[in-house]
């Protein structure tokens, strides 16, 4: 049985402070955004479309449905909500109908969009989730310069593997669309101190030397970065990723030798998609609003885990 190396031991757990989910011809609007983006996830789920032919607008409400397609044929979610835009409207939402307008009688634009968006957004109204908004993650990777520059948008917009993605669901899976989520990640210093055990692997004075040097030796956010891409490609290990998916974490890595060089214990990464009404999955990973990744740097053999008390 393995046993504690440090009665302090240390981990790093990266949580997503923003998410957001849009479509490729919608990056420029993110370009403002005053935060970075860090890490970015390609992903697909059913088309879905408005009807525009069941369409009512009366003083109280609006009523309709969505068209989710699968296959050649379709699933409908039909809608009654509020109607904040009167009655005396006229809604064109030409096909293949996952965008729409809606005019005034003076013949200003009063709402448009996307069909998806608007259905996700009926979906958190009402907290009626949809198995049709959840997404499958098929490539993750990085939109974080070296410097910290916001790349997600530039990098996207001409992405080979991206385009490899379009290409192959035109060509494959036609009834569905596919969609970019863009994550940021806030960091947390995880801490566990267990003085219970009789023996451990160094002194108290390596203890205490191990503190000190982790706290004063603050991993970068680059490092943190590398981390976080490797741990959730090798998580949801998506169809068009290649790096990481078997074999992480590995102290060979350079890219987040850090983590190793101040000998942490475990990595973890938090992802919650709750607000977007949208649950993440892949063939390997269950769908699921909050996933918890927990990766110990180390065997249990080498070392036991830090919030293992009782084995």
């Amino acid at each position: 049985m393995s046993i504690r190396k440090y009665l302090s031991e240390f981990g790093l757990n990266m949580i997503n402070e923003w998410i957001f989910v849009l479509q490729q011809d919608q990056l420029d609007t993110i370009k403002e955004f005053p935060h970075s983006f860090h890490i970015y996830m390609i992903a697909r789920r059913p088309r879905i479309t408005l009807d525009p032919d069941v369409m009512i607008f009366t003083e109280e409400h609006v009523e309709g449905q969505f068209k989710i397609q699968k296959g050649n044929s379709f699933d409908l979610f039909k809608f009654n909500v509020p109607n904040h835009l009167g009655a005396n409207v006229r809604l064109e939402c030409p096909y293949p109908h996952t965008e729409y307008k809606i005019y005034n009688d003076q013949g200003n634009l009063v709402s448009a969009g996307n069909a998806a968006a608007l259905m996700t957004k009926f979906a958190y109204e009402n907290t009626t989730e949809h198995e049709a908004l959840d997404l499958e993650v098929l490539y993750i990777g990085q939109a974080y310069g070296d410097s910290g520059e916001r790349t997600a948008p530039d990098r996207l917009v001409n992405h080979s593997t991206l385009q490899e993605i379009y290409a192959d669901t035109l060509r494959k899976t036609p009834d569905q669309d596919i969609w970019i989520l863009l994550c940021s990640f806030e960091r947390m210093l995880m801490t566990s101190f267990d003085g219970t055990a009789s023996i451990y692997g160094t002194t108290d004075e390596e203890d205490l030397d191990h503190i000190t040097t982790v706290l004063k030796n603050p991993i970068t956010m680059q490092q943190e970065i590398n981390f976080t891409e490797a741990g959730l490609i090798r998580y949801f290990q998506p169809e068009y990723n290649d790096k990481f998916k078997y074999n992480f974490p590995n102290p060979a890595h350079s890219t987040y030798s850090q983590c190793y060089e101040l000998d942490l214990n475990a990595l973890s990464i938090e992802l919650n998609t709750e607000e977007l009404m949208s649950r993440l999955w892949s063939p390997n990973i269950s769908r699921d609003w909050i996933h918890l990744i927990e990766y110990p740097l180390h065997s249990k053999e080498q070392r036991k885990y830090m919030f293992d008390f009782f084995g």
